[in-house]
């Protein structure tokens, strides 16, 4: 799609996630006020594909239906796209969304340092991946000997503890955090995968005053 070529209009817009026919009837109708394409017209411009992705997400956001997703429109129209993958917002990730949900109400407590206990090293990257550039983390092998001193120094440090409750833990590790750690920066969940640990991390701060 470079060049001057042109493209299909359906393809185009179902591969920007508008891919029902209500959606698709949404956004031509938005291409033909912005006069970028006519009603008619079954192929645009190649060139205008950069007009058109800016034009589209400026006014509309089109999501997997998640009320986590959907709290980022803003003042754009919402659009509910039948395959979650084109989810602008998560892309279908479970993972995703929960990083989202979590990094908003992280930022409104001030929270930017977390220290995650246990987990797999597989998570341990997913999650390096996954965490907004705000955020600095500690990542705590749970198979591996932590010394009470090097504990109690990452509680001084941490914002926000959160012991990986049903991954790889030795409860020699954890129990150095839920031993010393201040109940109110203490989270431990009790599910697996990252959405798990970041949903726990949302409801112990959703009860805080």
């Amino acid at each position: 799609m470079s060049g001057d070529a042109s493209v299909d209009i359906a393809a185009l817009l179902t591969e920007l996630g508008f891919d029902s026919p209500e959606a698709q009837a949404l956004a031509r109708q938005a291409l033909y006020e912005a006069k970028l394409s006519r009603e008619g017209k079954a192929r645009i411009d190649g060139q205008k594909r950069g007009r058109v992705e800016a034009l589209l997400s400026s006014k509309f956001l089109v999501t997997c239906g998640s009320e986590e997703c959907a709290r980022t429109l803003g003042d754009r129209q919402l659009v509910r796209a039948e395959q979650a993958t084109r989810c602008a917002v998560c892309h279908g990730s479970a993972n995703k969304r929960a990083v989202t949900e979590a990094a908003k109400l992280f930022a409104k407590h001030g929270i930017r340092r977390l220290v995650v206990v246990g987990g797999s090293p597989g998570v341990h990257g997913e999650l390096e991946r996954l965490r907004p550039a705000g955020w600095e983390l500690r990542i705590i092998d749970g198979t591996e000997r932590r010394t009470l001193d090097l504990a109690r120094a990452d509680i001084r440090w941490a914002d926000l503890i959160l012991i990986w409750g049903s991954s790889e833990l030795d409860h020699k590790v954890s129990e150095h955090y839920t031993r010393e750690a201040p109940k109110d920066r203490l989270v431990t969940a009790t599910r697996r995968g990252i959405a798990g640990l970041l949903e726990a991390a949302v409801t112990h701060l959703s009860r805080r005053r």
